[in-house]
């Protein structure tokens, strides 16, 4: 009964809590820095409530006892201004006595302890873990007496009282870096180091700060491989500490500058007392898996011992007799400590406790809109909130999220470091999030009391740290994209309305967000920036990433025939055409999404995101709205071809023909060979280099060696490092991958020989057509189609790499729209670009309708917002039913690209992640090959193609790699499957298959 009524006393006092994570051997311990503070400074705390839940403490000290000591210290501070300096003096004294016992008695003498022995060790580390705290505990009632007293004296010389918050944190950022920022300096000395320098260098690394990843959980594991890790994203730029310029606008009296002086001795004091804190941790938890060892209870249980349980014992079989003790207080304990020890609550006590506090602090969150706290650091930011309570909830964390904690601690610095700004519960201008805030540069408020219980993941926040104010931002109304935008059909009528239609097909892999830009186009042609009334006529299915899409015959004849007339009436229309699109789109295109690649989001509203999104959206758009006509041209640009074959009736050898159609200018798949092989050829002109390269294989070791070549390697990857994206998949390519590439080709003399052949053939391109326009003496008619087509294997081939470059910027604004509105990252990319506009405001009903497109739906594309679907199985049925028209009306026939016979086994290829698959020698069968398919064309026996013409992907390479080829072959992959022996006639352009 005498516990309980001191249960209630406690519960009815005014307290100051600080959360954490923590476990009452370490935290309960701290706590004992009663019995120094009151031995060396004559006063301290009268009690501590602390609460305990599956790893998680809200630590709680009485709001009397930390004015109490304010006052007292303030008497002693009058009487002798080095009082603090002589306390600092004593506490590292008696700290300094434990350091010598955790060198001198380590984990090998604890093992050999008898029970009587190690008993008395373990009371001895308790002591030593109270006293890396001890009396520096003296810090929170200094800290909050001398920030209180700071902030009066401030605002009595303001003018202009909207200043204060401005210049507070100014005059109160600490003048020394933190412990914390100290090994993030060390560390990024050590990532300029190569070779074994490096290794050493990391040994010694974690030899001095083993302790640097603990909390009052316990030891924090850190390794060679964390410190890998960190040190690719580690970024030692910090915060400007104090505004020089600000200060000087200060009359600032003596009095005032001392106050200053102690804020900031205090501020560095409990830097130092964490520092040691936590490597006392690391010492204890020794002692505590030797207990564990030895009682076979799980260390995990054995941290929710108090001090008192074990000061207590006598012997080690008293501490087996309370497991099931422990296993309660996991799960929910309340200690009081007091000058008459420890009391527990667990249970019923627990909860009772738990109940009366949550009511006590109950808030009316429906009318709160507005709180304040103290400005640790200045500055304004929108952004959405993650709780932070413990250590698991950090990796919720995103670049740019508002961190809100009740208090912040070292173990947060990984999260703390992406945040755009810290909200907390507790803490004042000497307090972790203050100190850490202004070293990272961020907005800070702090002490505002009652964050972490209004606040909610997710909630959008406007943090005004100029003002100390946090504003939760009212959420607009969610919008819907109703059925006036997407309208389900009836199965039946779309059957026949659809089966009376001639379909060409295509297909891709792909997403939503990535290929609704030449969705978009396909209905809104322009030439020169002005519409243009020919469009294609679209249907799609969309299921798993992939997406089947047939455009009418009759549209894609109607779009070439206009592009080829203007090209009769203008014989340098297309390259008039070309030159604007570059000049006028491309340009803008290309400057506007090198920037998003190293623009900072963070700094942008969701407005301003949007905004940037919309513009980026508009530029890209243009390049596809001028170059979306040459599909029509897969379809129809062989039958032009043919009649002008016809027309002209000359016997044009079938290489001359495949030179004359050859694009003017390189691929870009061409030109990143050519740049690869000048790397190479500089390297063969040092020989050293080459053997040294060809002897090691090794990236490292190559670029600490030769720097050249590091810089070489590096511009390469610039200019490349998009090569391998599609309409589903972006991934950025770095040197490491492209010095694979440098060595395949140097230790092959015969692969080298070739790509200077190419280079040469590729120079010497124009002289052989003009030759051959002279030897056959073709008509003016004849020469200027084929300039046209030629030039539109470049266009097109342009258009393809645009895309590839487009897909990493949109990638990047993806998952920053991601970040923001906690969608995961595959539903944004399953959104059109023009649902996006409405991203933070999307009805729920409507995101899970665009998170089902990834199981099956029918699109009819009637403008580029406004379409009809069929989802579910009726979707895929009228896709089957489509195929089985298409198939019914080919026969496996396309146009041949590069003549051969071959005979080999079918793989089907849709996807990139299929690529692994692939063997050499097989017949390669896609729906059309792209660019990050060239590894595997390379070693194909054959190429089919379901798509395409002679001015395709898959055409240009065969011709390149002279592989036999067929493009065009309609239905193909519906009626072929893996393992199918079939024959490649390529001189006909038949397929057949033998078994």
């Amino acid at each position: 009964m005498k516990e309980y009524q001191l249960f209630q006393k406690f519960l009815a006092k005014d307290q100051y809590t600080q959360g954490f994570n923590g476990v009452p051997i370490y935290l309960n311990s701290a706590a004992q820095s009663r019995i120094p503070m009151k031995k060396y400074l004559g006063y301290g705390y009268s009690a501590f409530i602390c609460s305990y839940s599956n790893d998680y403490c809200e630590y709680g000290y009485l709001t009397e006892d930390l004015i109490n000591i304010w006052v007292e210290a303030k008497k002693r501070i009058k009487k002798d201004t080095k009082y603090l300096a002589k306390a600092k003096q004593e506490y590292e004294k008696v700290f300094q006595a434990h350091k010598k016992m955790f060198t001198e008695i380590g984990a090998k003498k604890i093992a050999v302890m008898e029970n009587g022995e190690f008993i008395n060790h373990l009371k001895k580390s308790l002591t030593a873990m109270a006293d890396s705290v001890g009396i520096a505990h003296i810090l929170e009632g200094v800290g909050m007496g001398v920030e209180q007293e700071l902030k009066d004296k401030l605002l009595s010389i303001l003018d202009n009282k909207k200043d204060f918050n401005k210049y507070f944190s100014s005059l109160t950022a600490p003048t020394k870096i933190s412990f914390a920022s100290r090994e993030e300096n060390d560390l990024s000395k050590i990532k300029k180091l190569k070779g074994r320098r490096r290794e050493l260098a990391m040994e010694a690394h974690l030899k001095k700060y083993f302790w640097i990843r603990n909390s009052y959980v316990g030891p924090g594991k850190i390794n060679i491989k964390i410190l890998e890790k960190r040190m690719k994203s580690i970024n030692t730029k910090r915060g400007n500490a104090i505004n020089q310029k600000i200060i000087k606008n200060l009359k600032i009296s003596r009095e005032l500058k001392k106050m200053i002086e102690m804020v900031d001795f205090c501020t560095i004091w409990q830097d130092e007392r964490k520092e040691n804190v936590l490597k006392t941790i690391s010492y204890l938890d020794l002692v505590i898996n030797d207990l564990s060892r030895r009682v076979n209870i799980p260390a995990n249980l054995l941290v929710y011992l108090g001090v008192d349980d074990i000061l207590k014992i006598t012997t080690i079989t008293e501490i087996k007799k309370i497991k099931t003790g422990l296993i309660k207080r996991k799960r929910g304990v309340i200690f009081i400590i007091d000058n008459y020890g420890e009391h527990n609550f667990t249970g019923c006590d627990y909860k009772k406790y738990i109940k009366i506090k949550k009511n006590n602090e109950a808030v009316n969150k429906a009318k709160k809109i507005d709180f304040h706290g103290t400005t640790a650091n200045a500055g304004t930011v929108i952004g959405r909130v993650i709780i932070c309570k413990n250590i698991k909830s950090i990796s919720k964390v995103r670049e740019g999220d508002v961190i809100v904690a009740s208090m912040t601690r070292p173990e947060f610095m990984p999260a703390l470091k992406k945040a755009a700004a810290i909200i907390t519960d507790e803490g004042g201008i000497t307090c972790h999030a203050a100190i850490i805030s202004r070293e990272l540069g961020i907005p800070a408020i702090i002490g505002t009391k009652i964050a972490t219980k209004l606040l909610k993941d997710g909630m959008l926040v406007q943090v005004k740290a100029n003002h100390g104010l946090v504003r939760i931002l009212k959420n607009k109304k969610a919008v819907k994209i109703t059925s006036d935008s997407i309208n389900s059909i009836n199965h039946a009528w779309a059957r026949k309305k659809l089966g009376k239609i001639q379909w060409y097909q295509q297909a891709a892999a792909v997403k939503p967000l990535y290929i609704s830009y030449p969705l978009h186009a396909c209905s809104e042609m322009k030439i020169y920036g002005k519409k243009i009334l020919p469009k294609y006529e679209i249907i799609l299915f969309y299921k798993d990433n992939f997406m089947e899409d047939y455009i009418s015959q009759r549209s894609l004849e109607r779009v070439a025939k206009y592009y080829y007339n203007k090209q009769k009436k203008d014989k340098n229309f297309i390259q008039k055409l070309f030159n604007n699109w570059q000049k006028k789109f491309v340009s803008r295109f290309l400057e506007m999404r090198n920037d998003l690649l190293v623009d900072d989001f963070i700094k942008y509203s969701d407005k301003e995101l949007l905004k940037l999104f919309q513009g980026f959206t508009k530029i890209y758009l243009s390049v596809w709205h001028e170059a979306v006509f040459l599909d029509g041209f897969d379809y129809y640009g062989e039958k032009i071809l043919e009649e002008a074959l016809v027309k002209e009736d000359k016997k044009i050898k079938a290489r001359d023909l495949e030179i004359l159609l050859t694009p003017p200018f390189p691929s870009f798949l061409q030109r990143e060979r050519m740049s690869l092989l000048e790397i190479v050829e500089k390297i063969i002109k040092k020989p050293e280099a080459a053997s040294f390269i060809l002897k090691n294989k090794n990236h490292n070791q190559t670029i600490a060696r030769y720097q050249w070549i590091e810089k070489e390697l590096i511009k390469h990857s610039n200019a490349y490092n998009w090569l391998h994206n599609d309409f589903s998949h972006v991934e950025k390519l770095d040197s490491r991958y492209f010095f694979k590439n440098l060595i395949a080709l140097l230790k092959d003399a015969k692969k080298i020989t070739e790509e200077r052949q190419m280079r040469n053939y590729l120079k010497s391109l124009n002289d052989k057509k003009q030759k051959l326009f002279k030897k056959y003496q073709f008509s003016a008619e004849f020469v200027n189609i084929i300039n046209f087509l030629s030039l539109l294997g470049n266009f097109r081939d342009e258009r393809k790499s645009y895309n590839q470059m487009a897909g990493s910027a949109l990638n990047k604004l993806a998952i920053e729209f991601s970040r923001r509105t906690r969608l995961d990252i595959n539903t944004v990319e399953h959104l059109f670009h023009w649902e996006i506009k409405e991203i933070f405001n999307l009805d729920p009903q409507f995101i899970k309708k665009a998170k089902e497109r990834s199981k099956g739906v029918f699109h009819i594309v009637k403008t580029p917002k406004t379409y009809k679907e069929i989802a579910g199985k009726q979707g895929a049925a009228l896709n089957e039913h489509i195929k089985q028209l298409i198939k019914q009306k080919n026969n496996l026939q396309g146009m041949a690209a590069y003549k051969g016979v071959v005979r080999g086994v079918v793989k089907i290829v849709k996807h990139q992640k299929d690529f692994y698959k692939f063997k050499k020698g097989e017949i390669l069968v896609a729906p059309n090959t792209r660019p990050e398919y060239v590894p595997i064309m390379k070693i194909a026996g054959a190429i089919i193609s379901e798509e395409g013409g002679i001015i395709c992907h898959s055409a240009i390479v065969s011709r390149e790699l002279k592989i036999p080829c067929i493009v065009g072959v309609q239905g193909i992959i519906s009626v072929l499957k893996d393992g199918d022996l079939v024959e490649v006639d390529a001189d006909k352009g038949v397929v057949k298959i033998l078994k």
